[in-house]
């Protein structure tokens, strides 16, 4: 007899970004968005669709709810990205950036490592497009907010020397 093999339940995110939807169904709401190269971990598989979270049930006696991703999107190995790739990825999030040419290493360099850290999200970037020029200081200095619009969560960049720092 041969041994039962494992479903596989852990895959990757194979588009630059991925509608997470509320049930299994391109027309249902998008609750959260999910990138390029993210693991996921699938609790169920549903007619080509992929659930990644619990169900929920936000009032009493309402339908249940989860988190679900289509499997045709989802990769089995990491995908290969690229340098070219990551620089066009991370290049989209912050193309809004005040003097976005003049910067341009510095800022996809900076806005990489913190979304590697973890430090940062793609989201936090879109909020601003970018990197907003800092009237506060003298020297070539930018600025963005990760995890909240509040000044705890702002981040400082001095494009001249390449350090950021928090205020």
């Amino acid at each position: 007899i041969p041994a039962a093999v494992a479903e596989r339940t852990d895959y990757y995110v194979s588009p630059e970004k991925l509608g997470v939807r509320e049930k299994p169904d391109n027309s249902a709401f998008i609750e959260s968005v999910l990138y390029r190269g993210d693991q996921v971990h699938i609790l169920e598989k549903r007619d080509g669709w992929g659930r990644i979270s619990p169900f929920y049930v936000y009032n009493e006696g309402g339908p249940e709810v989860a988190e679900w991703i289509p499997m045709d999107a989802l990769l089995e190995v990491p995908p290969t990205i690229t340098k070219q790739e990551r620089i066009k990825t991370i290049s989209s999030y912050v193309e809004g950036s005040d003097d976005f040419k003049q910067h341009f290493d510095v800022f996809i360099q900076t806005t990489d490592d913190l979304i590697k850290e973890g430090i940062c999200l793609p989201p936090d970037f879109e909020e601003l497009k970018g990197w907003v020029k800092s009237v506060k200081y003298d020297q070539d200095v930018y600025f963005v907010y990760c995890g909240g619009l509040k000044q705890a969560n702002k981040i400082y960049l001095n494009v001249q020397t390449g350090k950021v720092f928090y205020k």
